[in-house]
């Protein structure tokens, strides 16, 4: 009898923890009906009925939700697990949400525990182990000096604060801002690089602007060069034939020349021909593109994989995009199929 008791209760916690695993492995989607948000699965089905004032998308499997003026968090099976009381709040990143209290910004566990107390101006999401933050030094009698640097997840400066403005890192590389003064000269600000350990990088080359490194490339410019710059610092793309271009995303950036969009490989060689009176990123491997007034997608060969149809459409998150078509908004699969739709 204890035998079969014993088996009964290990097929029980065996089949909770198949249970538990899946809800976690489940996509969601945040859906807005009759003015309150809740979420979808992947086919369709309501599985969070809308109760929340705003709800987004999930991040290491909890969502930022919105009840009234403070966010808070909820799992996969609609449960509230940490209490919206905060003032304003971001996705999970690497184990970590940025959350604030009144008018100072900290990070919080998945459990609701506070990792890093609230003591920063601003800050932004842990990137490759480390996240920028803004504080506030103390200058002269009643000047303070805002300044960016960089902490590690236990809110321990490894960067010191002492830059205008600082990007999160990528590829192992961030983009920061110094103040430079030359002669009796006003100050000027000039971007430049460093690496993890806080050396500057490209011995000491400054930019004008540079954005974040992606697929190894970031867009900059410097004097009168503007394009792409490798992760060593040096031009290898130039884009100053193009009106706009963007960062990479997938192996390919967006360009604008003579008012239609295109599309460049890392190389710098088009690979889209400039065609689309609108374009967007790549994510999992589609791109949105504007086609005689309406929204369509394409592969990163140009080809036209889901017809140009929709008032607005978006990126492709966990398999499925948000799309307007008339008066309707809902979800499509990558087949260009509706899953959901909120009449």
């Amino acid at each position: 009898m204890r035998k079969i008791l014993f088996f009964i209760g290990l097929i029980t916690l065996i089949s909770a923890n198949i249970i538990t695993a899946q809800d976690s492995e489940q996509n969601l989607y945040p859906i807005r009906q009759n003015g309150k948000f809740g979420y979808i699965n992947q086919e369709g089905e309501v599985v969070i009925q809308p109760q929340f004032d705003r709800a987004y998308y999930f991040s290491d499997d909890l969502a930022r939700i919105k009840v009234e003026d403070h966010f808070g968090y909820i799992n996969k099976k609609g449960k509230v697990v940490i209490d919206p009381v905060y003032t304003e709040a971001r996705n999970f990143s690497s184990g970590l949400a940025a959350v604030r209290i009144n008018e100072k910004w900290g990070f919080l566990d998945p459990e609701g525990i506070m990792a890093i107390k609230p003591r920063f101006l601003k800050v932004r999401s842990f990137r490759e182990g480390l996240a920028s933050v803004q504080v506030s030094n103390h200058v002269l009698l009643f000047f303070y000096d805002k300044r960016w640097g960089f902490i590690n997840k236990q809110g321990e400066f490894v960067i010191e604060p002492k830059y205008m403005n600082a990007v999160n890192f990528s590829d192992g590389i961030a983009s920061v801002v110094i103040r430079k003064r030359v002669l009796l000269l006003p100050a000027i600000r000039k971007w430049i690089c460093i690496n993890t350990q806080g050396d500057t990088l490209f011995n000491g080359k400054e930019f004008y602007s540079i954005h974040r490194f992606k697929n190894g490339r970031a867009f900059a410019k410097k004097d009168d060069q503007q394009g792409f710059v490798s992760t060593t610092g040096e031009f290898v793309i130039d884009t100053s034939p193009y009106q706009l271009s963007y960062s990479f995303s997938e192996n390919r950036a967006r360009f604008r020349k003579n008012n239609l969009w295109g599309y460049i490989d890392t190389d710098g060689e088009i690979v889209v021909e400039e065609q689309f009176t609108a374009a967007r990123d790549f994510e999992e491997g589609l791109a949105p593109v504007k086609i005689s007034g309406k929204w369509g997608y394409i592969d990163p060969s140009g080809q036209v994989v889901i017809p140009a149809q929709f008032a607005i459409a978006h990126h492709f998150r966990d398999g499925l995009a948000r799309v307007k078509k008339g008066s309707n908004s809902g979800y499509i699969n990558k087949k260009g199929e509706l899953v959901w739709i909120n009449k």
